[in-house]
């Protein structure tokens, strides 16, 4: 298992979930060790609790490319290997609108369909849920790893 903390440029330490997974390989970008591969993305989860506006701008901080993570088929699951805690992506809706942060892919998956300006987590049983945007939940970050 690993362990790590990263410092964010505005000054405060977002503390970074305990354990990493040994399975999951180390992301190749320099900086970017502590940040693990899944699929194509290098991702990091972080305990630090955050509304969505906050986790996003946090992410962005990290190195200008990363967002809130784009989830899709498996990722859910991979990602809750990462942590079990409620969770921001990078999804959510305005006016019944689907939007994702970082890429601009049309999938949207079927559990979250029809919603009204809300924003996207994983709740603790690994579903996706639509929630206040305003709420306060641990978030995970991605960048494509190719980049």
């Amino acid at each position: 298992m690993k362990t790590a903390a990263v410092i964010l440029l505005c000054g405060f330490i977002a503390s970074v979930s305990a354990f990493v997974p040994d399975y999951f390989p180390a992301c190749r970008h320099s900086n970017f060790e502590d940040w693990v591969v899944i699929e194509k993305y290098c991702v990091k989860h972080f305990e630090e609790h955050a509304n969505f506006d906050e986790a996003e701008k946090q992410c962005q901080l990290m190195n200008g490319l990363s967002h809130l993570v784009t989830v899709y088929g498996t990722l859910v699951k991979r990602l809750q290997d990462l942590s079990n805690s409620p969770s921001w992506i990078g999804l959510h809706f305005v006016n019944n609108n689907p939007r994702w942060l970082g890429e601009n892919i049309n999938t949207i998956p079927d559990v979250i369909r029809n919603q009204e300006n809300c924003c996207v987590k994983i709740n603790s049983s690994g579903q996706l849920e639509c929630t206040k945007c305003t709420e306060k939940h641990s978030f995970f970050c991605a960048f494509i790893e190719n980049r």
